[in-house]
């Protein structure tokens, strides 16, 4: 089981034909999981992760006491708003209608997660509530903004306000989290930052192409 990724495959979604950039994304892994997400090495089967890209809920990371060595209070508020939960089900039900294509027919001989008794409404929230886990890229606890923004944190230059010689560089100053795992966004910044360190000047603007407004793809609707 470790000889190989486990994640191949993924994809990046639109919730909503509206929408102007993916804001769900799909991990495909060819490994058993248990409902804990341990996977099962004495059982054959696959999973379909999915979750919101861009969620609108946010939490906080506050100070426990004045020393150093205490641990941070940490409240990530998950699904904290109706857009998240929106999201969060139209991301269930892709990925469920994604299980039932005619290519992994062959493969269906059971449902394990989330079973077949959930496919919508109460259950499916219920589901989701004690499912629902974060996928490790969290970003934006100390962001990037203008005078004007009263939550920045740090100015475009990554200098921390009201504290001299001191720059944050890292994922933390991400005004908004991007439509990607982090890693990639992270490495950008940071080349920016040693050039904004060694006083380079920055690069010319230029305007390229990005996704944006795709629709939803037409998935087959499985036969019975």
């Amino acid at each position: 089981m470790a000889a190989v990724n486990q994640c191949h495959v993924g994809a990046f979604l639109n919730s909503a034909p509206t929408t102007p950039h993916p804001d769900i994304q799909f991990h495909f892994f060819p490994v058993f999981f248990d409902k804990n997400w341990i996977p099962a090495p004495t059982t054959y089967g696959y999973r379909i992760g999915v979750g919101p890209m861009r969620p609108t809920s946010r939490g906080t990371v506050r100070l426990r006491s004045a020393k150093v060595s205490d641990p941070l209070r940490i409240d990530p508020n998950y699904m904290a708003t109706e857009e998240d939960w929106r999201v969060m089900r139209e991301a269930m039900r892709l990925g469920l209608a994604f299980a039932e294509q005619p290519a992994l027919k062959r493969f269906n001989h059971r449902e394990d997660t989330p079973g077949v008794q959930v496919r919508g409404g109460k259950a499916m929230d219920d589901f989701i509530r004690e499912d629902a886990a974060s996928a490790y890229h969290p970003c934006g606890t100390c962001r990037m903004g203008d005078a004007n923004d009263a939550l920045a944190v740090v100015d475009s230059q990554l200098r921390v306000r009201g504290v001299d010689m001191l720059r944050v560089i890292d994922a933390s100053v991400f005004p908004s989290v991007p439509s990607a795992n982090i890693n990639a966004a992270t490495i950008m910044l940071a080349e920016k930052a040693s050039d904004l360190l060694l006083g380079k000047p920055a690069l010319p603007r230029e305007a390229l192409p990005y996704h944006s407004q795709c629709a939803l793809p037409t998935l087959h609707k499985a036969s019975a």
